[in-house]
């Protein structure tokens, strides 16, 4: 290697760095209760808790951004803030405990129902409340099938938990065509970790793109994997399983 290589791979080493040395930053300074009503954003949008309101937005946008075909299916409903995402973001990791365990004694939980226990949408608005951008993050539910297969449901519900607390999953995020470009994607990604580090909802967060998305998610601090390796959920939650999406990197970041 030359040495004008050398120094762009120290350069983008060093860059990649400083992106994840920010990323741990901002997630210090958590944006609630500003979330609620709405917290400024780029190209003079605002970034808000999704509202049931908001499902057929939401849904629109994130077809478009993600390989997870639940998204399409309308029994499936899309996570806006469920009651444990609230509770975390009054009182932090206790209160979503305390509302997660409620929603477990008083449901019969199953696996491809853990986005109804610890998923959340935000959106980026405009001046007129319109939404223009969308993510949406939940726990791995396909992941969770497959571990909890042949399983009955009170050894199901500790693996929820564990999971819910160790791994978030961004479904997908997608802003509206003629504002890309403009930072909102960012912000969207930032509050969202935000959220996750007020509830204490995870050890990795993580997700799958495109090879022509991987920038976007480097510059915001994720380490990014080959085209089609997966991760290791090990660290997460004390199980080892790979997770990974055929013809796409994941984008992955630890805490």
């Amino acid at each position: 290697m030359g040495k004008g290589s050398r120094n762009r791979a120290r350069r983008a080493a060093v860059s990649a760095r400083s992106a994840t040395v920010r990323a741990q930053r901002e997630l210090e300074h958590p944006a609630w209760p500003g979330l609620a009503q709405g917290i400024p954003g780029s190209a003079d949008t605002r970034v808000r808790l999704a509202r049931p309101e908001d499902e057929a937005a939401i849904r629109h946008y994130l077809v478009q951004a993600t390989e997870d075909q639940g998204i399409n299916d309308p029994t499936k409903a899309v996570p806006t803030v469920c009651p444990s995402i609230q509770a975390g973001l009054e009182r932090g990791q206790d209160g979503f405990l305390e509302g997660a365990a409620e929603q477990l004694h008083a449901y019969t939980i199953e696996p491809d129902d853990a986005h109804v226990l610890a998923g959340f949408s935000l959106v980026a608005v405009n001046d007129s409340d319109v939404v223009v951008g969308a993510i949406t993050v939940a726990p791995p539910w396909r992941y969770l099938e497959d571990i909890t297969r042949g399983l009955g449901p009170q050894e199901i519900k500790p693996l929820l938990i564990q999971t819910m607390l160790g791994l978030a999953k961004v479904i997908g995020v997608a802003v509206r065509d003629d504002l890309r470009g403009n930072g909102i994607g960012g912000d969207l990604v930032r509050a969202a970790l935000q959220v996750l580090n007020r509830c204490g909802t995870w050890r990795i967060v993580f997700g799958s793109c495109e090879s022509k998305r991987t920038e976007f998610y480097r510059r915001l601090g994720f380490n990014i994997s080959a085209l089609n390796d997966p991760i290791d959920t090990y660290l997460a939650i004390g199980i080892h399983g790979l997770i990974s999406t055929p013809g796409h990197h994941i984008f992955s970041l630890e805490r």
